[in-house]
């Protein structure tokens, strides 16, 4: 089974990181397979740049 999980981003540059890691740390003890798909529409910051 795929898991996506669908992560809506507005001016959360600061914040994308510290995310990324709690839920791949979760995700690293289930036996599911995932995706992180991040939806970022117009933010002001590097939101859209942020490369975890």
């Amino acid at each position: 089974m795929l898991l996506s999980i669908v992560v809506p981003v507005y001016n959360e540059e600061e914040n994308i990181a510290n995310f990324y890691k709690a839920v791949t740390d979760v995700m690293s003890g289930l036996t599911y397979d995932y995706e992180l798909i991040f939806v970022d529409d117009g933010s002001s910051d590097s939101s859209s740049m942020n490369k975890s």
